[in-house]
């Protein structure tokens, strides 16, 4: 009886230390772009998701899809479109000209009907703003993914979605591209430290179970020693 004891719990000291009983790190829910097609100064975009519907997304959730028009070679982006689908059912677009990633984000508020209009999964983009849309050299990339971030019409500031598009992008943008705010040298330490603790250092719940796996193997080692 006793030696089934101790393989139980050797058993769950096994459990608990391997890595993929851990939480896993959250990531983002892409959308699969069935068919991208531009015509004058429009482009039509087939998503593998209902814009009737929000069942997809979860109460914090949102469906954001980023269209950038660039050249080919070299690489460049000279315009931009954020749409979004709100779990509070609401369609929103943003646009600005020029590229997001490098320079000062001016959006600007679009309207539905003037510049986006949508239909199942059918979602259409006017984007009469941008004179050069109709160039054979401009092309539309859409992008789109589940995401929680949360955008209202007041929304002015798109540095966390954007960086989530980043991996699926022609090329990479580094993050600290972004303009941030200037921090004095103390309060950048104090910030580094931060940081420093919570992308190397050990969740709160991997100390817990540190210290629940040592409080187990305690009696385990006294049983094994007395058995010697």
């Amino acid at each position: 009886m006793k030696k089934s004891k101790t393989c139980f719990l050797l058993g769950l000291l096994l459990i608990l230390c391997t890595p993929s009983s851990f939480p896993s790190q959250a990531y983002e829910n892409t959308v699969e772009i069935y068919q991208v097609t531009k015509f004058g100064s429009s482009v039509s975009v087939v998503l593998d998701y209902d814009l009737n519907s929000t069942s997809k997304l979860d109460s914090n959730e949102s469906l954001a899809v980023l269209v950038v028009f660039s050249q080919h070679e070299p690489f460049g982006i000279e315009a931009a479109m954020l749409f979004f689908h709100t779990i509070e059912e609401q369609y929103l677009l943003f646009w600005m000209l020029g590229d997001p990633y490098t320079q000062a984000q001016n959006w600007i508020l679009g309207q539905e009907n003037d510049h986006f209009q949508t239909e199942n999964e059918l979602l259409t983009l006017n984007f009469i703003e941008f004179p050069k849309i109709s160039d054979p050299a401009i092309n539309p990339i859409v992008l789109a993914l589940i995401s929680s971030f949360e955008a209202s019409n007041q929304t002015v500031d798109f540095r966390q979605i954007l960086e989530k598009f980043i991996a699926y992008l022609p090329v990479h943008y580094e993050v600290p591209s972004f303009e941030k705010p200037e921090t004095s040298s103390e309060e950048s330490t104090e910030t580094q430290g931060e940081k420093t603790s919570e992308e190397g250092g050990p969740t709160p719940g991997f100390m817990f179970l540190s210290t629940l796996v040592v409080f187990l193997s305690i009696p385990i080692a006294t049983r094994l020693k007395r058995k010697k």
